[in-house]
Parts: C-alpha cells; structure tokens; sequence
C-alpha cells in the first residue's frame, strides 16, 4: 500500500499525517497540558509548523526507497502549507497584508 510512486499519493499521504499530528498535538495541549498547568503553552501556529515537520521523516523514508514523485507530491504539500502558515499568522508582520479588524 505505501509502495506507490504517485504525486497525489504523496500529497495525501502527507495531508494525512500533518492532519492527524496536528489533532494529537492539539489535544495534547490543549486538555492535558491546560489541566496539568492552567493554561496551554503552545500556540497554533506553533502546532502546524510542528506537525509539518514530521513530514521531513516521511520524505526521507520515500527518497531512501526512490520513490521521487511520491517525495515530490509530500514536499509540495508541505511548501503549499508552510506557504498558507507564513501568511495567515506573520503576514501582516512580513506586510503581506493589512491587518483586519475581526482578529
């Protein structure tokens, strides 16, 4: 099943694990670590950068056993996220866009 060498394949497979690291780091901390501590140390953008991480291990994992567009389809996910993370939450610091008043 994860012997594909397919770019779609690649982009999903890291939508999925970015998704479910993001949940479980999520859950972490906002129910254990608010309970243990009072309050969450972590913010969201925090969260999605590290969930985006993980990907690094599964490209590796991919590139190791040459399956290139599979590699190709990850890090693409990964820069179209990072891309999205880069303007929803430092945009109006990097001037990407103006600030808004429902924030």
């Amino acid at each position: 099943m994860f012997k594909k060498n397919n770019f779609f394949f690649g982009f999903s497979l890291a939508l999925m694990i970015t998704a479910a690291a993001f949940g479980a780091l999520y859950v972490l901390n906002t129910i254990v670590i608010k309970a243990m501590f009072g309050k969450a140390f972590l913010g969201e953008s925090t969260l999605l950068i590290v969930a985006l991480g993980l990907n690094l291990f599964v490209v590796n994992y991919y590139t190791k056993f040459k399956a290139d567009a599979t590699a190709k389809g990850v890090i693409a996910f990964t820069f179209v996220c990072a891309a999205y993370i880069i303007y929803t939450y430092f945009g109006v610091e990097l001037g990407l866009r103006s600030p808004s008043a429902d924030v």
